[in-house]
């Protein structure tokens, strides 16, 4: 019936580019931490921690070079419980992308 979540962004300019074709460009490192419960409370049957949450981190680059584009390059761990709380399912992934804002 209840869930709860939380998560923590910090993203620090490393590199801004001065002159060349990306003059004004800014690279980026990120990191996020975050955990999700869909489920908080207790069986009533049993009085066991009701499982179903995710925690994962998340490590990347970022570069803009322009104030409304990004590409991005991220690393990202997972742990993940079942409903009954078994064993935590890892999850590990590289993504790429690109962002634009308008």
């Amino acid at each position: 019936e209840r869930q709860w979540g939380v998560h923590f962004d910090v993203v620090a300019p490393v590199l801004r580019v001065a002159r060349g074709a990306f003059s004004g460009g800014v690279l980026n490192v990120t990191a996020r931490a975050e955990h999700v419960d869909f489920n908080v409370g207790r069986f009533s049957a049993t009085g066991g921690l009701i499982g179903d949450d995710r925690s994962a981190v998340t490590a990347g680059l970022s570069f803009r070079p322009a104030g409304g584009s990004a590409f991005k390059l991220q690393y990202r761990r997972e742990w993940a419980h079942d409903l009954l709380r078994n064993a935590a399912t890892r999850s590990a992934v590289v993504q790429a992308g690109l962002a634009t804002y308008f």
